[in-house]
């Protein structure tokens, strides 16, 4: 998959507590919450394990891609292993796009 937005994208606006999963950059293939949506473009997310719930990473949207799925726990009082274990419970449902 490429850095190109997808059908579901498009479909789908990105909002506070959707899973999304980053297309480039270092953290390609992972998956996070997005915690924040900024008007200029940009989400914040977080995994809980590589981006801390305490400081989010700043992404541009076209980096990103909705993974599917929201997140069940309220944004507003999201920990980092609460990050942590919806991710894992996301992905272990089988729910993640695979990126390569």
């Amino acid at each position: 998959m490429t850095g190109k937005q997808t059908d579901c994208d498009k479909q789908h606006e990105i909002a506070r507590g959707d899973f999304v999963v980053s297309l480039a950059g270092r953290d390609r293939g992972r998956t996070f919450i997005v915690t924040e949506v900024c008007g200029d473009g940009y989400v914040m997310i977080v995994d809980g394990k590589l981006r801390k719930v305490d400081k989010p990473k700043r992404k541009k949207l076209k980096h990103v891609s909705y993974a599917g799925g929201r997140c069940s726990e309220n944004v507003e009082t999201l920990t980092n292993r609460k990050a942590a274990a919806e991710i894992r419970r996301f992905c272990e449902l089988g729910l993640s796009e695979t990126v390569s």
